[in-house]
């Protein structure tokens, strides 16, 4: 299997991954994070369908924070098929230690988007000059967050 089928097969397994890319300024050190939201969605199309979202609300949690996220940026689940991505690329500052507990506060050049489905998230991560084999396991890299 190839790195790319790999970490496809990974960010659809729930995974998620991150690189380190050069950063802005040499002061700064800059990530991209690929996050999987929610589950894969089985049991749930027939009630994004028939528009019973009320009835996901209570069942599953990590469904509603996906959905939450989602309202916040202008976009809707219940059109959504495909496996969708919240990427996030940022910099910290290279001073800050390694054990330092990082907070939303302390990235700089914070960009969010979404990618709904590999091919999106392939076209989003390429104009960041960055491919799906580029990606690792958080416990692979540095990652601070």
């Amino acid at each position: 299997m190839s790195s790319r089928a790999h970490n496809l097969q990974r960010l659809e397994d729930g995974m998620p991954l991150a690189v380190e890319v050069d950063a802005s300024l040499a002061s700064r050190r800059r990530w991209i994070g690929v996050y999987p939201l929610g589950r894969t969605y089985e049991g749930t199309l027939e009630a994004r369908r028939s528009g019973d979202i009320p009835r996901l609300y209570k069942g599953d949690r990590e469904l509603l924070a996906v959905i939450t996220l989602l309202k916040r940026h202008g976009l809707n689940l219940r059109d959504q098929e495909q496996r969708i991505f919240c990427i996030r690329r940022f910099e910290v500052a290279r001073a800050i230690p390694a054990d330092y507990w990082l907070c939303e506060n302390d990235l700089l050049d914070a960009q969010k988007v979404f990618a709904f489905g590999a091919t999106d998230l392939e076209e989003r991560l390429a104009a960041w000059g960055v491919t799906v084999s580029d990606l690792k396991r958080h416990d692979e890299t540095d990652y601070p967050i």
